[in-house]
């Protein structure tokens, strides 16, 4: 399902799968925010409707001022910043990166089993 990310090669290919995975959601968390279709957004950024969706389910990586236009369509502004990475947060990728599917797959099995729980038990309360 996901490419087996290892360190970017020399033609940074894994970082573009990375990053176009992130600006799919960029463009989709803020057509999402706006109350838009893909087709409403493309409209308001003058736009294809293929463009939106093709981004959003990360077949086209667009460029910085593609993105911006989306966004901005959207009513929403970008905003790129820098930062020192979070250690805690690099480990905890690279960690889940060493596992295998199974044990990724088993890892989310019993994430939702808990969710699924708790949200019996919430019904089970509200009900008594």
């Amino acid at each position: 399902m996901y490419p087996n990310l290892e360190p970017a090669g020399p033609d940074g290919s894994q970082l573009a799968i990375i990053m176009a995975m992130s600006i799919a959601g960029i463009v989709r968390e803020a057509r999402r925010r706006a109350g838009l279709s893909q087709a409403g957004l493309a409209e308001k950024a003058g736009v294809p409707k293929s463009t939106v969706g093709r981004i959003e389910s990360g077949a086209r990586t667009p460029s910085v001022e593609l993105v911006e236009r989306l966004v901005r369509a959207a009513g929403l502004e970008l905003a790129v910043s820098l930062s020192e990475p979070d250690p805690g947060t690099d480990s905890m990728f690279e960690r889940t990166l060493r596992r295998t599917p199974a044990q990724r797959l088993a890892d989310a099995t019993r994430a939702a089993r808990f969710v699924l729980r708790g949200k019996r038990a919430l019904a089970a309360a509200s009900d008594g």
